[in-house]
């Protein structure tokens, strides 16, 4: 029997474990599909039968099958930005790094939207992927300036570029601002880091000095008079 004779019985016998009534009768069809074009055959079909929720679980579902050509074939063909954001939010991280690199053909708006959904993952792995296939220093400054102070701190833990990393410094969230201290190698910007307000980034700032052999930072005059009118204010 056909290779692909035999993908179109599994990916039936798939869809009918969805559990879900419209991707079983669609199941039916799929078993019958020819091994040519079949995954042509089985998205124009699937997109002329399906509801869109069905669409999308059945975009979902095979994205992330446990057979890497099926992944790649499905993935390379969802076209819809909210179903890649959930896969780069949702899914393992082998298949988070595969949908990266098959976003790096798509659009650049679909693709930067993945890319701020996975900087954002927990798994230190993802994040440098991202950095890796971002490349480009301009799509960094981008997600430098996301509204999310989460995309934000991850650029700055995962860049080296010094100039993101002193405008990152001036962040209002400290929790950006920690870790820019964590990361620059910047003195300047550390000693002023080393003064801040808010206590864990001030230890951040003094610990990264320590260990990069800076002398011990010393309150500027400008800031001791600052201080000084504040009080007697």
């Amino acid at each position: 029997m056909p290779l692909m004779r035999k993908l179109s019985e599994r990916i039936a016998a798939k869809l009918r474990r969805s559990g879900n009534p419209e991707l079983i009768r669609f199941a039916e069809e799929v078993e019958g599909f020819p091994p040519e074009g079949f995954w042509d055959r089985f998205f124009e079909e699937a997109k002329g039968k399906l509801g869109l929720e069905a669409l999308r679980q059945v975009q979902l579902l095979l994205a992330q099958d446990e057979d890497a050509g099926v992944r790649y074939q499905v993935m390379r063909r969802i076209g819809e930005t909210s179903v890649l954001v959930e896969l780069a939010r949702k899914a393992s991280v082998q298949v988070k790094c595969e949908l990266l690199d098959i976003m790096l053909d798509r659009e650049r708006e679909k693709f930067m939207a993945v890319a701020r959904e996975m900087i954002k993952d927990p798994d230190p792995m993802v994040k440098k992927e991202v950095i890796h296939k971002i490349g480009d220093d301009a799509s960094l400054v981008e997600l430098a300036k996301d509204p999310d102070p989460v995309v934000r701190q991850a650029v700055a833990l995962m860049t080296s570029n010094e100039h993101i990393l002193e405008t990152l410094s001036q962040d209002p969230e400290p929790m950006v601002r920690r870790a820019v201290a964590m990361r620059t190698k910047s003195e300047e910007v550390l000693r002023r880091l080393a003064w801040d307000d808010d206590l864990t980034v001030k230890s951040a700032a003094r610990e990264r000095m320590q260990k990069l052999g800076y002398s011990e930072p010393k309150e500027s005059l400008l800031r001791r008079l600052f201080k000084f009118g504040r009080k007697r204010g």
